[in-house]
């Protein structure tokens, strides 16, 4: 009886003295928070900044004179594909020192955060622990210290992929993988999370319809491009300014996402008919991608249902672009893109033809970049953060 008292009162001094250090740090971050007269931002996007997104809706904040910055917290900060304003390595932010500075250079700097896929921003109250449901201690010591939160999901880190396969034949979903079951896993794991957020009456957002059927009360945040340096790409080579076959780029940055067990077969057919000229499909860094698309007359895209960045983008450079538009993936959306649709099943009668009457698709160019300018600019995407966190303007 007396062991196992002593056993309590042990545990119970190692609760407190934990509780006492959860205190400190916070007190810590209150006091930065409060010895910032005017924080100099408007908001913090990160801290993933997946596919540059973070970055190129603070750049769109930005010019409309709300300032905002990117945070990257990366493994190896040289070897991201997308650059970030703030850019912290991961080992550094490790450790409970890294993740305090930031907590305090948040607190005492910026207005609002805009949270990546619930990923922890320093998860205080926790020595290893980063999980989602870590993401609710950063946010509500954010508001303590005056700091307004919301989420943004990008798409496979919610995307119910067992709901996705039941609903697209031509799901990457339906084979089973280590890969995927890992996906599946942690997938749950954020929608579960994501549904208590909006319990707190926290702003959530989702960047693809298809999304809005997983996460129905969520709203809808577009990607966001660089339009004009792929437009202008485009003009520096018109499409169709090439005699012979039609230049066709397929370049999945993941093969089983993108369908390509499917795809590519067709494409090699085709080309070794001679109907088409598939240009090569090495990996390049996204800030190549602009040059290698104009290099095209028709990029082809996903087949899970959507439009991905990809589309967006060859949009943009007057791209004839082909993609699976599954109407099921645009059941709640308020836009769909001017791509010409097809599935694997109708790929290669639908290359056939653009290739046949090429001329007969040149009104589509002005639709997709004018659907571009007007919904992934960034203008639209700024306009949604505003109004979600009642943004002010810092002059």
């Amino acid at each position: 009886m007396i062991t196992w008292l002593k056993k309590r009162r042990r545990e119970r001094a190692r609760l407190r003295k934990i509780e006492q250090g959860y205190r400190r740090t916070d007190a810590e971050v209150i006091d930065a928070s409060r010895a910032a007269k005017i924080r100099p931002f408007s908001i913090l996007i990160g801290p993933t900044n997946s596919a540059g997104q973070a970055t190129l809706w603070a750049s769109a904040l930005s010019k409309r004179g709300y300032l905002a910055q990117s945070l990257r917290i990366s493994n190896d900060p040289n070897a991201e594909w997308f650059s970030a304003d703030v850019e912290i390595p991961r080992l550094e932010w490790t450790a409970l020192e890294g993740r305090l500075a930031l907590a305090k250079k948040i607190a005492s700097q910026y207005d609002s955060v805009l949270i990546e896929s619930m990923r922890p921003l320093f998860s205080l109250h926790s020595k290893r622990d980063y999980a989602a449901m870590r993401t609710f201690d950063d946010m509500k010591l954010l508001k303590k210290a005056g700091v307004k939160s919301a989420i943004v999901f990008h798409g496979s880190d919610i995307r119910d992929t067992v709901a996705h396969a039941r609903r697209e034949t031509f799901s990457p979903y339906r084979h089973s993988s280590p890969e995927l079951e890992q996906l599946q896993i942690r997938a749950a794991e954020f929608r579960a999370a994501g549904r208590r957020v909006f319990w707190r009456r926290i702003p959530v957002f989702v960047t693809t319809p298809d999304l809005l059927l997983d996460m129905p009360r969520a709203r809808w945040l577009p990607i966001t491009i660089d339009v004009e340096k792929f437009a202008n790409a485009g003009q520096m080579r018109p499409c169709w300014s090439t005699p012979g076959r039609p230049k066709v780029l397929f370049q999945p940055s993941k093969g089983w996402l993108k369908s390509a067990d499917l795809v590519s077969p067709i494409l090699d057919r085709l080309s070794h008919e001679g109907i088409i000229e598939l240009l090569e499909n090495e990996a390049v860094k996204h800030e190549q991608m602009a040059t290698k698309i104009a290099e095209a007359d028709i990029v082809i895209d996903r087949f899970d249902g959507i439009a991905g960045v990809a589309s967006i983008e060859a949009l943009a450079a007057n791209r004839i672009v082909i993609a699976n538009l599954a109407q099921w993936a645009y059941k709640k959306a308020e836009c769909v893109p001017p791509l010409v649709h097809a599935t694997p099943d109708t790929l290669e009668s639908v290359l056939r033809e653009v290739s046949a009457k090429r001329e007969g698709f040149e009104n589509d160019f002005e639709a997709g970049l004018a659907y571009a300018r007007k919904w992934h600019d960034g203008g639209e995407s700024a306009v949604r953060i505003v109004k979600a966190l009642k943004l002010r303007k810092i002059s």
